[in-house]
């Protein structure tokens, strides 16, 4: 049974489809294999320098990473399959497996991380005519986005969803429900909802073939559907989903999961090649997209604006495979998925605009990196050849002394209803292990009449700048007549009414 027929015509703008269920209409078989595909081996790595002027921080500093394993990936009647994408829920992270040409064949991985020293591979699944783009977990059931071949199962596009049960049987089936496009190239869950992209990188054909994003109730019950030529990759955080479209004049569809009909669109610029690897990291409002040829952009979904926060352009480079191809954040670093180049490491800049490009994290596995996922402290790369290698950032300890201090910022002021403000407080701390500065005469608020030194602000500071507003870390309210001054160390940040303003 195919899709709702507004999923093909619903051409530009989100089509709301509740209560119709849409069910299997094929099923296709899926092996589970037992391979011993990991090897353990913790060793320290550092970041490598990747071309003169960029500052690159060495083995002594906060950048500091364990290489923890190397994957083996699996291969699929003798032929490698190459690891596409990877998705962390918790304690479990699932990486999928495609093989690239005119081959049907794919599978997945998932994976126990609750032992970040040792991850464990708990099942490894493979099928013969299956491409597998994306895989999400719900329990004991399994989601994959791939493509089938239409004309064996007699479907009328090879884009499809498919669910299957894990089990100890040696043979799962999987079922197949039809999506537009291609292929389908994403897919996440956010409650008891899956969100889907897929994809038509030519757009050559419309209606069923076109491509567009969507999402199903776990019950198989779609929600919506919106059309567009070349649905890359999908992200939810809290209520927001945000579906990225590839292409010349590249677009990140916005939409909140609570209120459907609450959608918009900003234009990011070219997202290319249009049949690459591009992805969408959302967290906090910002959403970081891995551009291909145009480098990683950051834009804030919640204002809309398509002027980003934060760039990486791309280096002055003739190798067609150096692409942004998959990028991450977490605690202050970017992680970019960077092809031929391997993986970059960026960090937040310390007064926005571009990436502060830190080196390339120096694994042993050289293959093109398709993509990038973190996953309780650990960073899993994917490759295109080579399997999957997984490494750590160091935890240093937090020290009570320091040597260049740590800069209170005032990111903005906001005027709030009842005639006060708030000013938006982050920081810089410039030190190479986390400060625990208690509040007192280096951690301390003056100015605002009658106030004590404790305004509730941190007392625990991680290295590196804090993320901007709209997700600064800290505020303070004060009334229209006072000057609140945040002194830590020996530096101080003002706020007042006159202060720059939050957009």
């Amino acid at each position: 049974m195919k899709l709702p027929i507004p999923l093909a015509i619903a051409f530009g703008t989100f089509s709301l489809i509740s209560c119709q269920q849409t069910p299997p209409i094929a099923t296709v078989q899926f092996q589970v294999i037992s391979e011993n595909a990991v090897q353990l081996g913790e060793q320290e790595i550092g970041l490598a320098n990747i071309s003169t002027g960029l500052r690159l921080q060495g083995q002594n500093s906060v950048y500091r990473f364990n290489q923890i394993a190397q994957v083996t990936p699996p291969s699929v009647n003798g032929l490698e399959l190459r690891a596409t994408h990877v998705t962390s829920q918790g304690n479990k992270v699932l990486v999928s497996y495609a093989r690239e040409g005119d081959v049907f064949a794919g599978g997945f991985d998932v994976f126990n991380v609750s032992n970040p020293s040792a991850p464990s591979l708990e099942t490894r699944v493979i099928s013969d005519s299956v491409d597998v783009y994306s895989a999400v977990l719900s329990g004991n059931t399994v989601y994959l986005a791939g493509a089938v071949n239409p004309d064996k199962l007699g479907l009328e596009t090879p884009s499809a969803m498919l669910e299957l049960q894990l089990s100890n049987n040696s043979t799962l089936t999987g079922k197949i429900t039809s999506l537009p496009g291609y292929a389908g190239t994403g897919i996440v869950k956010a409650n008891n909802t899956l969100y889907y992209t897929a994809g038509n990188a030519a757009c050559a054909t419309l209606g069923k073939r076109q491509g567009g994003s969507g999402s199903l109730t776990l019950d198989g019950i779609s929600l919506f559907s919106k059309s567009h030529c070349n649905a890359q990759s999908i992200s939810v955080d809290d209520d927001t989903v945000v579906s990225l479209e590839a292409g010349i004049n590249g677009k990140l569809h916005i939409f909140n999961s609570k209120n459907l009909s609450a959608s918009k669109t900003i234009d990011i610029g070219a997202v290319t090649p249009e049949d690459g690897r591009n992805t969408v990291f959302q967290e906090d409002q910002i959403s970081f997209i891995a551009m291909g040829k145009g480098g990683i952009k950051a834009f804030n979904t919640k204002d809309g604006n398509s002027t980003p926060l934060y760039s990486l352009e791309p280096e002055n480079n003739t190798d067609p495979d150096l692409l942004a191809n998959g990028v991450a954040f977490a605690n202050d670093l970017v992680y970019i998925a960077h092809g031929s180049g391997g993986l970059r490491v960026a960090r937040l800049p310390d007064d926005g605009g571009k990436l502060d490009l830190l080196g390339k994290l120096a694994l042993t596995n050289t293959a093109s990196a398709n993509y990038v996922a973190i996953a309780n402290e650990l960073i899993f790369i994917a490759g295109g050849r080579g399997g999957l290698t997984i490494a750590k950032r160091n935890k240093l300890g937090t020290k009570t002394t320091w040597t260049n201090g740590i800069s209170p910022i005032l990111e903005c002021v906001s005027s709030n209803d009842d005639g006060t403000y708030t000013a938006h407080f982050g920081y810089l701390n410039r030190e190479e292990n986390p400060i625990s500065i208690p509040i007192g005469n280096d951690n301390q608020f003056s100015g605002a009449s009658g106030s004590s030194k404790d305004r509730g602000q941190p007392i625990a500071f991680d290295t590196g700048r804090t993320t901007y507003y709209p997700n600064a870390k800290y505020r303070v309210k004060f009334n229209t007549d006072e000057q609140i001054v945040w002194k830590l160390t020996s530096r101080t940040s003002t706020a007042n009414k006159n202060s720059k303003r939050c957009n």
